[in-house]
């Protein structure tokens, strides 16, 4: 019987069941999107995108976690608001977008409550005159 119950209390440690104030232990994706299908982009577009001031180049389409548009897997500061700028290019370096705003952030307890708090950032979308909207 003790031998069930130890099998019992490693399995129950292992799967993260711990009762009903248990955290999950899940994660929440922390990072920058930015939708860009209604932009009708050229293959092999390319973006600058930046979170404050903070700078990095992506291809378009280029991630598995999102293929419709920009992705920058990146945490979000823990501020309430940040500044996001992207500028996007085709194959020869030719300037085909632009834009910028100031996002608020939001923060998520991705695991319940007293499992702590992720700040993240809404999905962006970039649209025909050159706004960046949540």
């Amino acid at each position: 019987m003790r031998g069930r119950l130890a099998l019992v209390l490693v399995g129950a440690a292992l799967t993260g069941c711990g009762g009903p104030d248990a955290c999950t232990e899940m994660a929440a994706m922390v990072d920058v999107r930015v939708d860009t299908t209604a932009l009708d982009l050229p293959a092999g577009a390319t973006g600058h995108v930046c979170l404050d001031d903070e700078c990095t180049d992506v291809v378009v389409g280029d991630s598995l976690f999102f293929p419709e548009g920009v992705y920058w897997g990146r945490p979000i500061p823990d501020v309430e608001t940040v500044q996001v700028a992207l500028t996007l290019t085709d194959a020869d370096g030719t300037e085909l977008w632009a834009g910028a705003a100031a996002v608020d952030t939001e923060v998520f307890e991705v695991n319940g409550p007293g499992c702590g708090q992720t700040t993240v950032l809404p999905e962006l979308r970039a649209t025909l005159d050159g706004e960046l909207l949540p």
